[in-house]
C-alpha cells in the first residue's frame, strides 16, 4: 500500500453495532462508506473470485473459533471436579433413607455429567483434528482421487463440528 495511501484516514467505519435479539456477542454492525467524500477500496484475491475468497476466510475462522471453544471446554474440565466438593451437599445418595449428607461430588449424577462434559469435549477435539487434516489433504494431496475425497470429507464434517460444538456447551 503506498504511503499516501495510509496516511489519509479511508472513510470507511462503524456507525452502530446491531443489538439482534437472541444473538449474544454478534459481532454485527452498520458500516458507512463514503460519507466524506468516498471510500477505498481494495482487491482482494482474482478479479470476480471475491465470494470465494470470503468463503475461504469465513471457513478458516469458523475453524478457528472451534477449535478455540474446544480449548475453552478443556480449560474448564480440570475445574469442575475441584468445584464439586466445595458445592453445598446434598443428601447423601448412598444411604438413601439415613438422610446423611455428603459432598455433590459422590452423587452419581454428578459424576455422570462430568464424565459426560469430558467426552464430548474429547470428541469435539478429535473431530476438529479430524477435520484439519481433511482440509489439509484437500490442499497437498498428489493424487486428485484423494483430494477430492479429502475435500469432500472436509464439506461433510464442517456443519457437524459446528453443530456439535454449539449444541452441546456446558
Amino acid at each position: 500500500m503506498p504511503q499516501a495511501i495510509r496516511a489519509k484516514r479511508n472513510d470507511a467505519f462503524c456507525s452502530s453495532v446491531e443489538h439482534k435479539l437472541g444473538i449474544h456477542a454478534s459481532p454485527t454492525c452498520i458500516m458507512v462508506f463514503g460519507d466524506e467524500g468516498g471510500a477505498t477500496g481494495y482487491l482482494i484475491g482474482e478479479e470476480h473470485k471475491g465470494l470465494a475468497c470470503m468463503f475461504t476466510m469465513m471457513n478458516n475462522a469458523r475453524l478457528a473459533v472451534g477449535l478455540q471453544g474446544v480449548a475453552h471446554r478443556r480449560a474448564g474440565l480440570p475445574a469442575r471436579p475441584r468445584l464439586c466438593p466445595r458445592a453445598a451437599p446434598g443428601q447423601e445418595a448412598r444411604s438413601g433413607a439415613r438422610g446423611g449428607m455428603s459432598p455433590i461430588i459422590e452423587h452419581p449424577d454428578i459424576r455422570r455429567m462430568l464424565m459426560e462434559m469430558r467426552a464430548k469435549t474429547i470428541a469435539a477435539r478429535g473431530l476438529c483434528y479430524q477435520l484439519a487434516e481433511a482440509i489439509d489433504r484437500s490442499h497437498h494431496e498428489s493424487d486428485i482421487d484423494r483430494r477430492r475425497h479429502a475435500a469432500d470429507l472436509a464439506a461433510l464434517l464442517t456443519p457437524r463440528r459446528q453443530g456439535l460444538l454449539h449444541r452441546h456447551r456446558q
